[in-house]
């Protein structure tokens, strides 16, 4: 048979208690420090325009600036190929030294020390991820934490080097996954050390682990500023070598939590659950993962058959429509950013009622009509 879709309706009723500010992508605000999202905040929000202060849209109000030069918003204006579902994002153009830097803060690096980062990436790879090239970087060759492409694989890397006292010194270490050109991904960062060095640092990517490292300690403080898409200062790599281009492809958000109590994987779900619907990106299924709303109720459940009220088997190509003010999520267009997708959704009103959810999938079937009509 053919492609089968599936599509999931939720609703509630608002309440007062609806109306209060949003707190957070996936609703958390715990530990959140830094919100930058290409929707909202950016200097100029014109398609093509340089992007020159990316504005935090939390607490830490820790904008990203121009890093020797600027890279670029698309909305797409110009062409629908250059947003993602949808959304604008911040494009740093291939082959092109292009970035943004945080200055030196308690909040990210200048502390005594740090035991526990949290860091969720959206992004977008270009049509190159041979070149090793840079996505987001703080420290040094002597501390510090990145995440880079080289060689079609993406890394993320970890270390304090010196003896800088209890929980240190450990080693330059990554966590890697092969990637694709062109392609959109979740990254996801739980730096969860301590002061006798047997901490550890898990990497998720769309919602499935790709590794853990052992032996982590605490990290201290490092200056260098913060680069996203570009290296500002050096850093570490697996090659041995100190450098790297800056990214090819465009980042439309990044959400950093400083000094997290602990790490749970219901709160980690919420948060990507929140970019998945947001970005077209679909969770890997290889594990069945759910999508939640910011009240950590399931909203597309794929840990279930469809005999027994589940969409199991239509956990391909999964986008959705929706409403959640706790993550200040409203998306009235959408489609999957998979290749070959075919579904799209619109809404040419607005979505009255808070939580509320179509949401959709198939089931890899052919999409050859089985007969001619």
């Amino acid at each position: 048979s053919g492609l089968d879709l599936i599509a999931g309706i939720s609703t509630a009723v608002a309440s007062d208690d609806n109306l209060r500010k949003a707190t957070g992508p996936g609703g958390y605000k715990a530990a959140l420090n830094t919100w930058l999202k290409a929707n909202v905040g950016v200097t100029t929000a014109t398609d093509g325009s340089n992007v020159t202060d990316w504005q935090d849209q939390f607490l830490g109000d820790h904008d990203a600036t121009t890093l020797g030069t600027s890279p670029t918003y698309r909305d797409g204006t110009a062409s629908a190929l250059q947003d993602i579902n949808f959304n604008p994002t911040i494009d740093f153009l291939s082959a092109t030294e292009t970035g943004l830097q945080i200055a030196d803060n308690t909040d990210f690096n200048t502390a005594t020390s740090y035991e526990r980062k949290s860091i969720n990436i959206a992004f977008r790879t270009g049509d190159d991820v041979t070149v090793k090239q840079q996505i987001y970087e703080q420290g040094g060759a002597t501390r510090g934490l990145n995440v880079y492409l080289r060689s079609g694989t993406l890394y993320v890397g970890a270390w304090n080097e010196a003896s800088d006292g209890a929980g240190s010194p450990w080693s330059f270490n990554t966590v890697s996954s092969s990637i694709s050109t062109d392609t959109e991904y979740i990254v996801t960062i739980e730096l969860d050390g301590n002061n006798t060095t047997t901490g550890s640092m898990r990497v998720y990517l769309n919602g499935q682990s790709i590794g853990t490292l052992s032996g982590v300690g605490l990290l201290y403080a490092h200056g260098d500023d913060i680069g996203i898409g570009d290296v500002a200062g050096g850093s570490l790599y697996d090659d041995g070598t100190t450098a790297a281009a800056s990214f090819y492809g465009s980042i439309p958000e990044i959400i950093y939590c400083n000094e997290p109590s602990g790490f749970s994987s219901s709160q980690r779900n919420r948060i990507e659950s929140y970019l998945a619907l947001k970005y077209g990106i679909t969770l890997d299924q290889s594990t069945p993962v759910n999508y939640v709303n910011s009240a950590g109720s399931v909203i597309f459940n794929t840990t279930i058959n469809a005999s027994s009220g589940g969409f199991l088997e239509y956990n391909n190509d999964i986008a959705g429509i929706g409403r959640d003010d706790e993550s200040e999520f409203i998306q009235l267009s959408s489609q999957s950013e998979n290749s070959g997708s075919i579904v799209r959704m619109d809404r040419n009103s607005a979505i009255g009622t808070d939580d509320t959810w179509l949401i959709w999938g198939n089931d890899g079937g052919s999409t050859t009509p089985s007969r001619a009509v």
